[in-house]
């Protein structure tokens, strides 16, 4: 997930904390989609740094084929002494570090784990050791799915409190627009066989014949804009660059085969763009009881089609599903569950 999408959503966290606690927290994560953003950061609000945001880049080797950490980070721990903490991924310094802090010094401890049984491909001994004492003293989990809740549970060995969030993004709704040509279908994302854009590209050539423009943003990895020849392929680029382009826009697709939690599900129920997704992937359960979304095997590109031609026909999200992905509801729930003012609904 990029920086600029987490960082609102962990100083929204940081601020909703400081106004009801009057004391210090100390929030980490680590981004990995790109080389200059690997690093951790983390919120401390104390008298020497106010409401600061710090960038620190840990080393790091390999173990199983997963990146895991070189140094344990616990000195910045040591140095602020939070009495809570919530940490994404389980695989760096800072966030073994807090999970020992946690048992030693008794703090609350929220863990963002966004993998499950269908996501995780390095599912071996070791790997599962260091995330079992990652979990043991979490206080509570933010998780996408059920499966990801119960994989959370399988490996702490106790049921932990959790909470089912979709990923926080900072994005205006576009208004209610309506294009005078065809419809606009739009993918985004990298062009591979894993996020399904091969079936989109099988599925455009019905949909143009249909007077239904199918365009696309990402990386070609794999070579298939070489035969994209129904998809206006406008290569990768960060989507508040293209968001002029998205006004018109009538369906936003993710016919991924799998994807843990699919950022761009979040982008369109911010943008109150109309939606289709697998339904392999992990916010099938919420789109399935969301207005504006449509659930399909994304596998057939007949299907696919069906799905897109549903979703065109049907109202867009509803102003309430904006504000569900907003960086201020993810902050108050994470808050109010790290302490202790809400209960687990599962």
């Amino acid at each position: 997930m990029p920086a600029y999408y987490r960082t609102p959503a962990y100083a929204a966290m940081a601020e909703e904390f400081a106004a009801r606690t009057g004391g210090s927290t100390l929030v980490c994560y680590q981004v990995r989609r790109a080389a200059r953003e690997r690093a951790e950061w983390f919120y401390t609000a104390d008298a020497e740094f106010p409401f600061d945001y710090y960038f620190v880049q840990p080393d790091f080797r390999y173990v199983a084929g997963r990146k895991m950490p070189a140094a344990p980070g616990g000195r910045l721990l040591l140095r602020y002494r939070p009495t809570h903490v919530f940490t994404a991924g389980w695989d760096t310094p800072l966030s073994l570090a807090a999970s020992t802090w946690a048992r030693w010094a008794g703090v609350h401890l929220g863990v963002w784990v966004e993998s499950s049984p269908l996501t995780s491909k390095h599912d071996n001994l070791l790997l599962n050791a260091a995330r079992r004492r990652f979990l043991r003293p979490a206080t509570f989990a933010v998780v996408p799915t059920d499966a990801s809740r119960a994989h959370v549970d399988r490996l702490a060995g106790r049921h932990v409190r959790s909470r089912l969030l979709l990923n926080p993004v900072d994005l205006g709704r576009l208004p209610d627009q309506f294009s005078e040509a065809g419809a606009r279908v739009i993918f985004l994302g990298d062009l591979t066989r894993r996020k399904g854009f091969d079936v989109l590209l099988q599925a455009a050539t019905v949909l143009r014949v249909r007077d239904i423009e199918v365009h696309a943003w990402g990386r070609d990895i794999e070579g298939l804009a070489a035969v994209a020849d129904d998809v206006t392929i406008h290569g990768a680029a960060p989507l508040p660059e293209i968001l002029p382009m998205l006004r018109s826009t009538d369906v936003l697709v993710i016919p991924s085969r799998v994807d843990p939690a699919p950022l761009t599900y979040s982008e369109a129920l911010a943008l109150g763009l109309r939606v289709v997704v697998s339904e392999t992937i992990a916010y099938a359960g919420h789109a399935s009881t969301t207005v504006g979304a449509v659930v399909s095997d994304c596998s057939s590109p007949a299907a696919l089609i069906g799905a897109i031609e549903a979703a065109l026909t049907s109202r867009r999200p509803d102003p309430e599903s904006s504000r569900e992905v907003t960086p201020r509801h993810f902050g108050t729930t994470v808050v109010d569950a790290l302490l202790g003012s809400t209960q687990d609904a599962g």
